[in-house]
């Protein structure tokens, strides 16, 4: 670390890794920091890793899919529905790069919040 400041828009995400400026005398590349995620390893049946995947899907979080392995936000609702369906998961730090065409969209499931939905608009009703 330089010192250097950079401030820059870019045109796709940039990932861990990836150098955003070089210079005859200097690389600079993005170094993330490492997160809270939980580590659950994938089962070789299909109805289990989908099983999971709805899990992980129905709560609207990222994910990074790798061949053994899906890695996920530590948060207490996940670990939850893992720990109701039996599903072993591991909380680990690790640099947590979910896959580039994830949204993550946080809203809440609660009923009386549907208008806040990012996804539900409140039905129109026609005047008079």
């Amino acid at each position: 670390a330089d010192g250097v400041e950079f401030r820059f828009e870019v045109e796709v995400p940039v990932r861990h890794g990836d150098a955003v400026w070089t210079t005859d005398a200097a690389c600079y590349v993005i170094q993330q920091l490492s997160e809270p995620v939980l580590e659950i390893t994938l089962d070789s049946r299909p109805d289990a890793s989908a099983v999971l995947g709805w899990i992980v899907g129905n709560l609207h979080f990222v994910i990074e899919a790798q061949l053994t392995r899906l890695l996920a936000p530590d948060d207490p609702a996940l670990r939850q529905s893992l720990d109701r369906l039996g599903i072993a998961y591991r909380a680990t730090t690790e640099i947590f790069q979910p896959h580039r065409l994830a949204a993550a969209v946080a809203h809440s499931h609660a009923p009386t919040l549907a208008s806040g939905h990012p996804f539900i608009r409140p039905a129109h009703r026609p005047e008079g």
